[in-house]
């Protein structure tokens, strides 16, 4: 038996439909409110073609990430209606809890990920190469 550790690039040796693209249509179509917000305030394809969209890799997307545009989470913010009408009450509370439900973005993106990840055939794939062999129970 041998094992076979796959490293980046196999996926799409297979034609796995598994660019940053892919996950995009997905969020589009199940999650376009997300996908509308995620884009806007993390500044992806701000500027872009529709060519270099479709072109755009997860590193690039993993660099924004590192990168929210807080003056366009703080701007919205301004337009918050908390609902105070009593006083100051609570207002750390509900800052906090509205900025976790409409900017908690990296746990959404896990959970929307997963969920894509999921959706990917795997099963009737064509071997790219021969160099495994079911035979010799090799492990992939």
């Amino acid at each position: 038996m041998r094992l076979y550790v796959i490293g980046n690039g196999f996926d799409r040796a297979h034609n796995l439909p598994t660019r940053y693209w892919d996950f995009r249509t997905y969020l589009a179509q199940h999650y376009p409110d997300f996908l509308s917000s995620f884009e806007e305030n993390y500044d992806i394809y701000q500027g872009m073609t529709d060519e270099q969209k479709g072109k755009l890799l997860w590193n690039a997307l993993e660099t924004n990430l590192a990168n929210i545009r807080e003056d366009v989470i703080i701007e919205d913010a301004t337009h918050i209606e908390m609902g105070l009408e009593s006083g100051d009450v609570g207002i750390e509370g509900t800052l906090r809890d509205y900025f976790e439900e409409q900017f908690d973005y990296i746990k959404k993106l896990e959970i929307y990920l997963k969920q894509w990840v999921r959706t990917i055939r795997i099963r009737d794939l064509n071997r790219f190469t021969s160099k495994l062999d079911n035979s010799n129970n090799d492990i992939l």
